[in-house]
């Protein structure tokens, strides 16, 4: 199975202020222990967020007290029905498991957590000289069903 890290911020989300009184929904997201370290969202959108990132909002947005609470987790949960669907819709069986809940212990020891994981490389990485690359774009551009070869080459198996 392949795992792909992409977020951009490799820190957790700690905690979120929704900003009163502002249409469109204004959040404020703090990540890591820094204060400093912060991104204003205006307008906030979900789709701004890789999975991960929408598993610790989910943990963080229900203990906010605001009248948008009940509404951003109204749209969090339509987002994740989305996800759901999209390998169904490209005919794909999805190589990643179902995200569980995290017990709430576990959000206030993530720290702490984090430390005692080791790395472990699943594969070895390949380096391909830079003609073959061109010439395996070239093959994809000409290929006459581009995004089922592109799920392959990620490792998600076709109907």
């Amino acid at each position: 199975m392949w795992t792909i890290n992409n977020r951009l911020k490799p820190e957790t989300i700690t905690d979120i202020k929704i900003h009163p009184k502002t249409k469109p929904v204004v959040v404020t997201v703090y990540r890591g222990t820094d204060d400093r370290n912060f991104d204003v969202h205006k307008p906030f959108a979900f789709g701004a967020f890789g999975i991960s990132e929408l598993d610790e909002l989910r943990e963080i947005i229900p203990k906010k007290k605001n009248t948008v609470v009940q509404d951003l987790m109204n749209s969090l949960s339509r987002r994740y029905e989305r996800i759901r669907k999209i390998p169904e819709e490209l005919g794909i069986k999805s190589a990643l498991p179902a995200p569980a809940p995290a017990p709430a212990h576990e959000q206030a020891s993530s720290k702490s957590s984090r430390k005692k994981r080791k790395h472990m490389e699943l594969e070895p990485e390949i380096k391909i000289p830079r003609l073959f690359i061109m010439k395996l774009r070239k093959l994809i551009a000409e290929h006459p069903d581009q995004e089922k070869l592109k799920l392959e080459a990620l490792g998600y198996e076709m109907n």
